[in-house]
């Protein structure tokens, strides 16, 4: 019976571990099925997802991480694009889309955050090129990052500066960040690698339950108790 009981808790710890995963859809030159799903992750946990794919003189290959983390009044949540490399030996040019989308779930419903994205990574071969970053927290768009390279450069990189505040927000924070990859034709062969990745973070500011809240709560028990011992009496 313990045996039985231990192996259905592994089981369904494997399945949540599984419905936590980002979900990941590739779509233009190369075609990639969505993958995983949106959630919503827990806080303190982590998640990952890799995925593959190829098409007409194109590849790719990428992982998507995923983190919440609590500490005092702050929770920090992170959608990570790395591991990735997108290329193309087509005459043509060929643009792909990588979109990836993860809910959380909010310690404190109420808190207020702010959020930023990046993107580090580097080109190699002969094709120029660009990638286009759109990144949307919660309803509200973050800017736009636009970054183009000619052959082979090492350091491909963009932010978007001032964060951006995000509001409203309810038990849970979703983080949908679409990245456009362009390499355009000719001869030879192009690659854009992010191995310092693609990265959404998002702040939030939990909000505290007030003193004189407490004091309600504490009162709404007493209340309670004193309600349960009447009827306890009542039926003695």
């Amino acid at each position: 019976m313990k045996a039985s009981l231990a192996l259905s808790i592994l089981a369904i710890a494997g399945l949540a571990a599984t419905a936590n995963a980002a979900q990941v859809t590739v779509s233009g030159g190369v075609s990639v099925p969505t993958m995983g799903t949106t959630g919503p992750l827990s806080a303190n946990t982590n998640t990952a997802l890799s995925f593959t794919g190829s098409g007409a003189g194109a590849t790719v290959a990428g992982l998507v991480q995923a983190t919440s983390t609590v500490g005092g009044n702050v929770q920090v949540l992170t959608l990570v694009l790395t591991n990735f490399s997108f290329t193309s030996t087509s005459a043509t040019a060929v643009v792909i889309d990588v979109t990836i989308v993860q809910d959380y779930h909010i310690s404190d419903p109420g808190s207020f955050a702010t959020g930023s994205h990046q993107l580090n990574g580097n080109s190699t071969g002969s094709r120029n090129g660009n990638i286009i970053v759109s990144s949307m927290h919660e309803s509200t768009n973050l800017p736009v990052l636009n970054v183009a390279f000619i052959g082979a450069d090492p350091n491909i990189g963009a932010n978007q500066g001032i964060t951006t505040t995000v509001s409203p927000i309810d038990t849970i924070y979703t983080i949908t960040t679409t990245y456009r990859f362009t390499i355009e034709g000719g001869v030879g062969s192009g690659t854009i690698v992010l191995p310092d990745s693609g990265v959404d973070n998002a702040t939030l500011v939990l909000v505290p339950i007030p003193q004189a809240a407490y004091a309600g709560i504490g009162g709404l028990a007493l209340a309670g108790l004193a309600v349960l011992r009447r009827r306890t009496q009542n039926h003695a």
